[in-house]
């Protein structure tokens, strides 16, 4: 049950119907996140989990590489995302998991293999 919010964006700062005010609309994307979140998806990452979150999501994939891997660390994530092609027989490259400051960003195409 993952909680997901509606983003308001007013167009104008009166709230009238029909006026609409570009620059006030761009900056309530930019600060909300939206725009950074369009550019990520629109790069192939459909998947983007918190460390943990992946490490919970992937625990079976993860304790294949042993029992150091399964606590996820940030360095931890880092091998363990080195390591998954090898793991997987080659299926998701490395250019298909990446890693942020602190989510893992898995591309579609991954995803499948990932969930298999």
């Amino acid at each position: 049950a993952d909680r997901h919010y509606i983003r308001c964006i007013k167009p104008n700062p009166d709230k009238i119907a029909g006026k609409f005010q570009s620059k006030m609309v761009m900056e309530q994307l930019h600060f909300s996140g939206i725009v950074e979140a369009v550019r990520v998806r629109h790069q192939g990452f459909g998947l983007r989990l918190p460390f943990g979150e992946f490490a919970e999501r992937y625990r079976c994939i993860i304790e294949l590489l042993g029992p150091r891997c399964t606590k996820l660390a940030k360095i931890d994530a880092r091998a363990i995302v080195d390591q998954l092609p090898a793991v997987l027989n080659g299926a998701v490259g490395h250019d298909s998991i990446v890693l942020g400051k602190t989510k893992v960003f898995v591309k579609t195409t991954a995803i499948a293999e990932l969930d298999r």
